[in-house]
């Protein structure tokens, strides 16, 4: 039985409209620090690959995971070392721009087929207006040949990115 779900074309990649998540994985509820901290103790790297591998079963295509959490990071690396199929749209925390640099090799050598910049990195990004900073992260991404996104806790974040036209996608933060 096939049991794909219906895809789109995102950015040149096929992947299915739903999409997995991961804030459970790290611990980020946004509802209590005892509650980040039951999310971590259950999501060891052996259940969040299981988990990976029974969202793969499901028809799912893609998942999104930050690149900052390290038992996530160590989970992503050994689910596609071990011919995991999700594709992987990172999410990069990198605080500053030699940060995010450094965020963009390391996602693009695990193997993100995507990667978007984290919504609070954004906020701030856009409160400062820092063009420069935004453009030469796009540019390096672009380098290694990934689409890339934004992520944004406000539509004035997005309104200015876009009028900038540098990003493929955008990904808008509750």
């Amino acid at each position: 039985m096939d049991n794909r779900l219906p895809e789109v074309d995102f950015c040149g990649l096929r992947i299915s409209r739903l999409v997995l998540g991961a804030n459970p994985f790290g611990g980020y509820s946004h509802q209590s620090p005892e509650r980040d901290r039951a999310m971590v103790d259950y999501y060891t790297v052996a259940r969040i690959k299981e988990t990976w591998r029974r969202a793969e079963a499901a028809g799912i295509t893609a998942m999104v995971t930050n690149n900052e959490t390290p038992h996530v990071v160590q989970a992503v690396r050994e689910y596609r070392a071990e011919g995991g199929k999700l594709q992987w749209i990172a999410q990069l925390n990198g605080r500053d721009t030699e940060a995010m640099l450094q965020s963009i090799d390391k996602a693009v050598a695990i193997g993100c087929r995507a990667l978007y910049f984290h919504g609070g990195v954004m906020d701030r990004v856009y409160s400062e207006r820092d063009e420069s900073a935004l453009r030469t992260w796009c540019a390096h991404a672009r380098s290694h040949g990934v689409p890339v996104g934004v992520a944004g806790h406000a539509p004035e974040v997005h309104r200015w990115v876009a009028g900038l036209d540098l990003v493929d996608f955008h990904h808008q933060v509750g």
